[in-house]
């Protein structure tokens, strides 16, 4: 593994010299300076989530944050590309074989970050609509009238929502209350340890923050003007359209839905389709560098589940 860390940082760096070359004839009004900051940006946005996953993984093992940078790199990376959850499932075996550590008893944190990251986009998302649309308050005065002139068919749609979630409990069963215990023992850890609780939601809101500069940063090196609300909207937007799709990475998915919202604003595509493409390659380049030193580790792993997979199935 050592031998081809030369080869692989070398690689990378080739990568960039071309990269930064093809821009510099391609684009000759390119602002470098928001180029360097996105990029220092992203890097922050890994360092801190890294930091966040490495205070959870040492609640239940003695994990150092230079380990814990390169394992969230690789995951990230890799359940970008590849389906099948890869990241969770290179982060669990990373943990079983090296610490012996059982990842279900990790899965209620990891399940209470998610949780908290959700709420965090949401609150961001809030904030950034109050800023970019003064008409929100009468928007919410027009639903509140609406609501009432409707009750009858919001009753109808409540009921049958009920309806439809008792089904899914009656069809779920066990697996619905796994998930509900999950989502209690989460909700109790805050509690249980309020250090934790502290350091996860400080933490996601600082990534967050930062990941919407990075974006910012990117589009204006393209010169492209538009405010950080406008960022946070559409690059929420497409999160979350992304995770819905079950692609992994919410690849395509997400770039659409975001050209979509941007062209709805007045942006055309030729104008924003590359900042876009850059801010998903420069992530990727990041991510890779950062997890250099757990790649081949972290295929192995995919190979040998597969592997596994494959006898099961031959054996049943």
């Amino acid at each position: 593994m050592k031998s081809k860390k030369p080869v692989l940082f070398g690689a990378g760096a080739l990568a960039l010299f071309i990269l930064l070359f093809y821009l510099k004839h391609r684009f000759h009004s390119l602002n470098y300076s928001y180029l360097i900051i996105g990029i220092a940006a992203y890097s922050a946005v890994l360092l801190t989530r890294s930091f966040k996953i490495n205070q959870i993984l040492k609640v239940y093992t003695d994990i150092r944050y230079k380990e814990t940078l390169p394992l969230t790199a690789s995951s990230q990376l890799m359940g970008a590309f590849i389906p099948g959850r890869a990241g969770e499932v290179l982060v669990s075996a990373y943990l079983k074989f090296k610490y012996r550590v059982d990842v279900s008893k990790i899965l209620p944190v990891l399940f209470l970050d998610k949780i908290i990251e959700l709420l965090v986009v949401l609150i961001y998302s809030l904030m950034a609509i109050f800023m970019v649309s003064q008409s929100l308050l009468s928007l919410l005065s027009d639903s509140v009238h609406g609501i009432r002139d409707n009750y009858l068919l919001i009753a109808i749609i409540i009921v049958a929502v009920l309806i439809l979630l008792l089904a899914a409990y009656k069809l779920l069963g066990s697996r619905l209350k796994i998930v509900l215990a999950n989502v209690k023992n989460s909700l109790l850890i805050p509690i249980r340890n309020p250090k934790l609780g502290a350091v996860i939601i400080a933490a996601s809101f600082l990534a967050y923050i930062t990941e919407y500069l990075y974006l910012y940063c990117i589009f204006h090196a393209f010169n492209v003007e538009i405010s950080l609300p406008k960022v946070i909207l559409v690059h929420s937007l497409g999160m979350v359209i992304g995770v819905v799709s079950m692609i992994p990475g919410g690849q395509g998915s997400t770039e659409v839905t975001m050209l979509a919202v941007l062209h709805l604003w007045g942006y055309t595509t030729l104008s924003v389709i590359t900042p876009i493409l850059a801010s998903k390659f420069i992530t990727y380049f990041i991510l890779a560098m950062y997890g250099l030193p757990l790649l081949p580790y972290s295929f192995s792993v995919l190979k040998e589940r597969r592997r596994r997979a494959g006898k099961k199935v031959s054996n049943e």
